[in-house]
């Protein structure tokens, strides 16, 4: 495959490390098209270089999306994420609602099993405080979507936990040889923290160990990443 605005063939691959979509400039993991020449150091989002024209909204049976791929709507903020709207992106076509939200965002999945009985939920907006931020909207413009677990315990945006993984990319602690989860724990321990201070009359390792499966598989699905990563977070913070 080949890009008009580049030359070199492109491949569909799983990125070793985090990367910036040439599209959309937005973060990206796991399977990306990335140019075949690796000095080009080139990589997009398969759902910014293979695109649906038209989607529809996961929350909105009434609402049809619609694919751009140049700026426009780029004083926009993404209805997902919160972030600028920069490059790619997908527009309502309802006249009543204007929505802007990046492809990448559109991959995440409608509900997670956590462990068995513990159901993680895509919601449109948090039904409670987002355990690492700790508040319920990411802007006062934008609610943010976020999992929530069917007890109702747990909440994170979904973007609150991609901002842990930028920054800690930036800092140069995520590498293609480093273990992602492992590096962004110390983040994950502190919200554990903050839900035991809330949890009144639990067994505080009972109540560690769903937070940290939680986080886990929420981690999993931001990613893309296909390693046993329930299993890993269990032994990072119990040994």
């Amino acid at each position: 495959m080949s890009h008009d605005n580049h030359h070199h063939k492109l491949e569909l691959k799983s990125a070793n490390c985090p990367y910036y979509c040439g599209q959309c400039n937005q973060l990206g993991f796991g399977l990306s098209y990335t140019c075949v020449k690796s000095e080009c150091n080139i990589f997009y989002h398969k759902l910014c270089e293979s695109p649906q024209n038209l989607i529809m909204h996961p929350f909105s049976t009434k609402c049809v999306l619609k694919f751009y791929p140049n700026k426009y709507g780029k004083e926009s903020s993404c209805d997902v994420c919160g972030k600028k709207i920069k490059g790619y992106h997908c527009k309502c076509l309802c006249n009543f609602v204007t929505r802007h939200v990046h492809p990448s965002c559109l991959s995440y999945e409608p509900a997670l099993v956590a462990i068995d009985g513990l159901t993680l939920n895509l919601k449109k907006v948090a039904t409670s405080a987002c355990l690492h931020c700790g508040n319920m909207k990411i802007s006062s413009k934008v609610p943010g979507w976020a999992y929530v677990s069917s007890c109702g315990d747990y909440c994170y945006h979904v973007s609150c936990v991609m901002d842990i993984i930028n920054q800690k990319w930036k800092n140069g602690l995520i590498t293609g040889e480093s273990d992602p989860f492992q590096t962004i724990r110390p983040e994950f321990l502190s919200d554990v923290d903050k839900r035991q201070q809330l949890v009144i009359g639990k067994k505080k390792e009972k109540s560690m160990k769903k937070a940290a499966t939680i986080l886990s598989v929420i981690f999993n699905v931001l990613t893309g990443n296909s390693l046993g990563l329930v299993g890993n977070a269990q032994k990072y913070f119990f040994g």
